[in-house]
């Protein structure tokens, strides 16, 4: 860091740009108005138009830009332009297919009670008419919607989002800058970074996305990588740094989430279901991973992919 300003003005202004929408994602989902309904038919929630049509563009469009930084209209491996491609797509078929199976899964939680040795985490459908079913059409439809939003639409959501990141570490690395860092820009990459990472530790914790930890394990290990690759060259990845700082801070964060869950669970005497949680075997209330009841209106908290 050999002196104070910005040498990356256009890259931070991408980097707060993402944690804006980071911010603005979570708070779209917890305030009044994402919880409430956007038809009369009470069809279509606020929070689930934002996961289908507004964060799903606007962060593609952030990523694409962080891509073009990079880039600077060199030719990049054509290998990591699919892998971005490929992310892309995997990210927006999570986003889709969470957005409709989380409010269904709402509805079906109040039409059909959860069997008290149930861990809707660990749903898998029984085979069509085996004997491993529940015995009606709508316990077999609340298997499927389950596994769909619980397991699914999780496991595509943030491998995508694993897949885009990885793609930006790649390009970054394939053209670095020369010279150092500035003081302002190490501590803007960061701040971002943190904010980042706080996002993917909050929404594992509130989703219960067993997903999420190898996805951001690999990321950080590809960014931090790239980073010290760079050090050692004398070269400048921000992007690469960033993504391998918010990554690496967020699998710390997840895997001492999980030891202090362990922990807790050796403690509790008897079964392991909560009592509280309504039978469901989850460790988090109802209304906080799935919204407010079928088409009562109710404010419940409405956390998703």
């Amino acid at each position: 860091m050999a002196r104070s300003g910005l040498r990356f003005g256009g890259l931070h202004r991408l980097l707060t740009a993402q944690s804006a929408v980071a911010a603005l994602t979570v708070a779209s989902r917890l305030a009044p108005l994402g919880r409430g309904y956007a038809l009369p038919h009470q069809a279509l929630r606020w929070v689930d138009l934002g996961t289908l049509l507004v964060w799903p563009p606007v962060n593609v469009a952030v990523s694409y830009g962080l891509l073009r930084w990079t880039q600077r209209g060199a030719r990049t491996p054509r290998s990591v332009g699919l892998l971005f491609l490929g992310g892309t797509y995997l990210l927006a078929a999570g986003y889709g297919n969470h957005a409709v199976t989380n409010y269904l899964h709402a509805c079906l939680r109040d039409a059909v009670p959860v069997p008290d040795t149930a861990d809707e985490g660990d749903a898998t459908p029984s085979p069509v008419g085996g004997a491993g079913g529940r015995g009606t059409v709508l316990e077999r439809v609340r298997e499927i919607v389950v596994f769909h939003d619980e397991r699914l639409s999780h496991l595509l959501f943030f491998t995508g989002s694993a897949c885009v990141d990885l793609a930006l570490v790649l390009a970054q690395a394939a053209h670095p800058r020369r010279g150092a860092y500035t003081a302002g820009d190490f501590s803007l990459v960061w701040a971002n970074a943190a904010v980042i990472a706080a996002g993917l530790c909050l929404n594992s914790a509130l989703t219960g996305a067993r997903t999420l930890t190898p996805a951001t394990a690999v990321v950080a290990a590809a960014g931090l990588g790239a980073w010290l690759r760079g050090w050692l060259r004398g070269q400048t990845v921000p992007v690469a740094m960033y993504l391998g700082l918010a990554y690496g801070m967020a699998t710390a964060g997840m895997a001492g989430m999980a030891l202090a869950s362990a922990l807790r669970a050796g403690r509790r005497p008897g079964p392991a279901r909560p009592a509280e949680n309504g039978g469901t075997g989850s460790a988090e209330p109802p209304a906080e991973r799935h919204g407010a009841p079928c088409g009562t209106g109710a404010a419940g908290r409405v956390v998703g992919t």
